[in-house]
């Protein structure tokens, strides 16, 4: 029973089916009580949420207290080397987790293995209902490949506040620990210092660009250092000045400034949260050419650190976090290696204070990393890696589609993405950043179950992932979700094919040989089959109709053209009333202005002519 035991242990799997059972609850009580002993928030919330679901279970009243009673679940820490573990001894249950959210953590594992699952950030919650609650005795131990598992959350809930606090819980739920908004009892594992993303532009603004004045900065009196010190800013091929992408980072005046700045946010941040142990960000700006600047001593430093996109910045970047370390020793920097900056320069020692943020946004979107044209991608993370330094990897599961797309067309990535997540786990990545954003908003096409299965996989990258998706679509689409599973499969051979015949595909691709209008007719008949089958439930036929939108509106782009101008009209006029039903019916968010310009695009290219 202990080897058994201690298996189960290593390897994170649930109890064997022939094990003993405690009874928690039966016939609506319970005689046990949970033992919370912190007054931590976050502990406070672990009680309340197990509290909360096993109520819910069984109809029983679960009591929290800070003494044992006769029958006991404590909740605890100070397990090593592992996230969470749960164990009985005698007739008493055991939840404790390690790090800030362990308690939190157990408790939602303990959940599950009795059946709870959080499908969606909108209620979409199953409570296995029991008259006679009970659970597998012996010992389940979980240790999460990721340290950082984090999936974007700010673009899920901007501009919705109501939406905001479901969406964090959500995530939390399914023990995502980074890029929650934090709320009493949800709190991330590592707090990240304002601003957080292409941070460089705000503390040294050119007064011109792309992004908005960021109003934590507004202390800094100088806004707009293009006008004053064109210098500091990159040179082009032909010797002139701009005041975009990049800074000139050869410029000792300009160091001095940027480093003034960006210390002077570091301390108001520390000041702000009262930690000492944060990130702070030094990520470049979302904007660039193959060079960060042409003038000759940017250049120069290109040559010796073996860099020509960003040498100089590199060499700025290993400096800035060494002056860090010698003021505050727990505070990491973070910095992406994107875009022109996205290799590893050489002749520099990496500071031991920094993480690498990985963001391969020019890889393609629907092929594995491991396949032939991404060896370039792949060697180039083995080297920041084999360089021993702390690398997160910024990961993004879909293209965003141009003007002429209302939503990001049917695209499921499944394969790819479980295949990826396993690749990062294997090379020793120990952060996941998901940029999930594409579709977030309008929740169409597989969202949902995308988003799914991206917080399952990065706790456990070896579950099979036919079962994931056959449990969400079971719950989520109800009568029609086998028939949902056949245009699944369908779509992930179309993305699977194109990513084998080599079809480039970046961050704004969406045109793939199997978007073709046959397939699209197709799929919106099979569409009109599940709505049918899911007509007896409000709730699933809701989840039909927000997968179908991706379906209707890409068939519309793909087929517009001048000869067929009032089938398309027409065909826009009922998806807008179709989309505006869901809106009233079901308060269902959607961005009309999006559509707005979606028929702009449109007409544009019905009015084109041959």
């Amino acid at each position: 029973m202990k080897t058994m035991a201690r298996l189960i242990c290593a390897l994170g799997f649930p109890l064997y089916a022939g094990a003993e059972t405690l009874t928690l609850a039966e016939n609506q009580k319970t005689d046990y009580v949970i033992v919370n002993t912190s007054n931590h928030e976050i502990d406070r919330q672990a009680a309340e949420e197990l509290r909360y679901f096993l109520n819910a279970a069984s109809g029983a009243e679960f009591k929290i207290s800070e003494t044992p009673g006769h029958k006991n679940i404590f909740l605890g820490t100070g397990i090593e080397k592992k996230s969470c573990r749960i164990q009985n001894k005698e007739n008493d249950l055991y939840l404790n987790g390690s790090g800030t959210n362990g308690r939190l953590n157990a408790v939602y594992e303990f959940l599950e293995t009795i059946g709870f699952r959080w499908f969606s950030a909108y209620g979409d919650i199953r409570i296995p209902r029991q008259s006679k609650l009970t659970v597998n005795t012996g010992e389940i131990c979980k240790n999460y490949p990721f340290q950082i598992r984090g999936m974007q959350t700010a673009f899920l809930s901007r501009g919705i506040d109501s939406y905001r606090k479901p969406v964090a819980l959500y995530h939390c739920r399914n023990r995502q620990n980074i890029l929650l908004s934090e709320y009493p009892g949800i709190r991330n594992a590592r707090t990240e210092y304002r601003p957080s993303i292409h941070a460089l532009s705000y503390y040294l603004h050119p007064g011109i660009h792309h992004r908005r004045l960021n109003p934590q900065l507004k202390w800094i009196k100088e806004q707009n250092y293009f006008k004053k010190h064109p210098e500091w800013f990159p040179m082009n091929e032909k010797g002139v000045r701009y005041p975009h992408g990049q800074l000139c980072f050869s410029n000792l005046e300009l160091q001095a400034e940027l480093t003034k700045n960006a210390l002077g946010q570091l301390e108001r941040e520390i000041a702000r949260t009262g930690r000492k142990d944060g990130i702070f960000s030094m990520s470049m700006n979302d904007i660039t050419y193959q060079e960060f600047c042409c003038c000759p001593e940017c250049r120069k430093a290109g040559i010796k650190y073996q860099h020509r996109g960003a040498g100089a910045y590199y060499k700025y970047l290993f400096d800035f976090c060494k002056t860090v370390k010698q003021l505050y020793p727990d505070v990491k920097i973070s910095a992406f290696a994107y875009l022109s900056a996205i290799y590893m320069p050489q002749n520099l020692e990496i500071p031991d204070n920094l993480i690498i943020i990985f963001c391969p946004i020019y890889s393609s979107f629907i092929a594995p990393l491991e396949q032939e044209k991404q060896q370039k991608t792949l060697k180039c993370l083995q080297k920041w890696i084999a360089a021993k330094t702390e690398v997160w990897y910024w990961y993004y599961t879909l293209p965003y589609p141009d003007r002429l797309y209302l939503t990001c067309p049917p695209i499921s990535n499944l394969k790819r993405i479980s295949r990826d997540i396993l690749t990062m786990r294997d090379m020793g990545i120990s952060g996941t950043y998901f940029e999930h954003d594409s579709s977030g908003r309008d929740r169409s096409g597989f969202f949902e179950l995308q988003s799914y299965l991206l917080l399952r996989l990065y706790r456990n990258p070896d579950e099979d992932i036919n079962h994931i998706i056959h449990d969400f679509t079971d719950f989520y689409y109800g009568k029609a979700a086998p028939l949902f599973r056949e245009y699944l499969h369908e779509v992930e051979q179309g993305c699977q094919d194109a990513a084998k015949a080599g079809i480039r595909s970046v961050f704004n691709t969406c045109d793939f040989p199997y978007l073709n209008p046959e397939n699209l007719n197709r799929w919106s008949r099979k569409f009109d089959e599940m709505e049918k089958l899911a007509s007896d439930n409000a709730k699933t036929l809701f989840h039909v109709k927000l997968a179908r939108i991706s379906v209707d509106a890409a068939y519309i782009t793909v087929t517009a053209s001048p000869e067929n101008r009032q089938e398309t009209e027409m065909k826009i006029e009922s998806l807008e009333k179709y989309i505006q039903t869901l809106r009233i019916k079901h308060k269902y968010p959607f961005d009309m202005t999006r559509f707005v310009r979606w028929k702009k695009a449109l007409e544009r290219k019905l009015n084109e002519k041959k």
